[in-house]
């Protein structure tokens, strides 16, 4: 049991790392190493749903659930004091996934009545281009 002060929204192994998972709370988002229980690195951005790039295992991308301005941030997870990418989205993520075979392909499923589809952006350097929404 990690930081149990805290609830826990969502936990995710780092890909090609037996010994490490993110686990997003309310106020963080930490890298916790298992056999030790101790955080390794963390930020201070929460996370509601948060997703590992397979391809990438130093890129995450999380949803932290600002109303004021709703956004997946991506981040290196070597360099965490700010996002490398915003990706503004309308309504709150039901889930984020990363593609397992294309580098930089990121979907999510928008909770919004009006916008239930999926949605892809590929990211390059420090942008989101929006590929498609499939309905």
């Amino acid at each position: 049991e990690w930081f149990s002060d805290e609830g826990c929204n969502s936990v995710a192994w780092v890909p090609g790392s037996g010994n490490v998972v993110t686990a997003g709370f309310t106020k963080w988002t930490r890298f916790v190493d298992v056999r030790s229980g101790e955080a390794v690195s963390y930020v201070r951005s929460g996370s509601q749903i948060l997703a590992l790039d397979p391809l990438n295992p130093s890129r995450i991308a999380t949803y932290g659930g600002e109303r004021d301005d709703p956004a997946i941030k991506v981040w290196d997870r070597r360099w965490l004091q700010e996002p490398l990418v915003l990706v503004h989205v309308p309504s709150q993520p039901k889930w984020i996934s990363w593609c397992p075979t294309r580098d930089g392909l990121l979907s999510a499923q928008l909770s919004s009545p009006e916008d239930t589809g999926v949605h892809v952006w590929l990211l390059r350097s420090n942008e989101a281009q929006r590929l498609s929404a499939i309905k």
